[in-house]
C-alpha cells in the first residue's frame, strides 16, 4: 500500500511590529483614523464608567452611615418609649397622684386619627381642641 505525502510549505515566522507599535496584548496597531478614535472613545468610556462606579460608592458609603443614623436615632426612641412607660408606671402606683399626663404625642395622634375618620364627619379644630382640655381635666 503506497502512502502519499502531502507536501506543506514551510511557514515562515510571524511578523513582529515595530516597538511602539504593539498593543498590550501584542496585536499590531491599526494607525487609521477611525482606530485612533476608537480607541479614544474606549478611554473615555473607561473614564465614565470608572466615575460613575467611584459615585456610587459614595452613595453606598452615605447611605450606610443614613442607615445606622436611624438605627440609633430608633434605638433611641424605644429606650426613652420605656423610659416613659417606667415613669407614668410609678406615678399610677403612688398614692395620692390625681392622675398621669397623657404625652403631647398622643394628642396629635388623637387628633389627626379623629380628623380623619370619615365616620367621625366634619368637626373643627376648636372642638377638638375642647376635648383635649376635657381629657386633660379627667386625668387630673
Amino acid at each position: 500500500m503506497e502512502t502519499h505525502r502531502v507536501q506543506v510549505p514551510p511557514q515562515s515566522p510571524p511578523e513582529i511590529p515595530p516597538v511602539g507599535e504593539c498593543s498590550k496584548n501584542g496585536r499590531q496597531l491599526s494607525t487609521t483614523k477611525r482606530a485612533a478614535q476608537n480607541r479614544a472613545a474606549q478611554r473615555a468610556f473607561r473614564q465614565r464608567k470608572e466615575c460613575y462606579i467611584k459615585d456610587l460608592e459614595a452613595k453606598v458609603l452615605e447611605l450606610k452611615s443614613t442607615k445606622e443614623t436611624i438605627d440609633s436615632l430608633r434605638q433611641e426612641n424605644l429606650q426613652l418609649r420605656d423610659y416613659i412607660l417606667a415613669l407614668q408606671s410609678r406615678l399610677i402606683e403612688q398614692p395620692g397622684v390625681g392622675g398621669v399626663p397623657t404625652p403631647p404625642a398622643v394628642y396629635a395622634r388623637r387628633q389627626v386619627d379623629f380628623l380623619h375618620d370619615p365616620a367621625a364627619g366634619s368637626v373643627s379644630l376648636g372642638e377638638v381642641d375642647k376635648d383635649r382640655h376635657e381629657l386633660e381635666e379627667k386625668a387630673r
